[in-house]
């Protein structure tokens, strides 16, 4: 890791907000983040659940929600990340899914970078003012490939957008996209504080 006290300090600086379980074979990651609308993001290491704001190669981040002007999942092959794309809406950037969804190898992955989410009302489309599930493949720390799934709250536009929750299975079989507990209060929250900025 090139800096890892920048890591640390993004690590406990975001301690209060971040909140982490194990159930059985699964992780919940529940971080309840905003994402800043410029083309840095956020970028998350997911095995070792750490966040910051700047890339460090060396660091292994497998995630980076970003975007100044819409939203993109960034990335290139060399992390290993692929995103979970519903073949119905005929585009390689990463779908949204319905609670329930079993995300694992019968499904179709892209590799990243990807284009920007696309919005609409149709299977797989992003929805704004309401959560989204998206699916993802990583490699953890042995290089082997793990299954899991993000939920993002989308307010008025694609530039208002808070990661709630990661989740993954720590065997490398698939995983039911079931939000926990926390991650849907958070969720609510997220809504309701989004629900007020606009009011004011």
């Amino acid at each position: 890791m090139k800096n890892p006290s920048i890591w640390m300090a993004l690590a406990v600086a975001t301690s209060s907000a971040i909140v982490s379980s194990v159930d059985a074979a699964v992780v919940n990651w529940n971080l309840n983040l905003d994402i800043p609308a410029t083309s840095e993001g956020l970028f998350l290491n997911i095995e070792q659940q750490l966040v910051s704001t700047t890339a460090d190669i060396n660091a292994g981040w497998d995630l980076n929600p970003n975007g100044a002007n819409g939203l993109f999942f960034g990335g290139t092959t060399a992390h290993g990340t692929w995103m979970m794309v519903d073949p119905a809406t005929g585009w390689d950037s990463a779908s949204s899914f319905n609670p329930g969804v079993v995300v694992g190898s019968s499904y179709v992955f892209k590799a990243l970078p990807g284009g920007n989410m696309i919005f609409g009302n149709g299977p797989g489309l992003w929805k704004e003012n309401a959560n989204n599930i998206f699916g993802f493949r990583f490699l953890n720390s042995q290089n082997q490939v793990r299954y899991g799934y993000g939920v993002m709250y989308i307010g008025a536009t694609a530039l208002e957008r808070r990661l709630v929750s990661l989740s993954y299975e720590t065997s490398g079989l698939s995983i039911v996209a079931v939000p926990a507990p926390g991650a849907v209060a958070l969720a609510a929250l997220a809504g309701l504080t989004g629900g007020l900025r606009r009011r004011r």
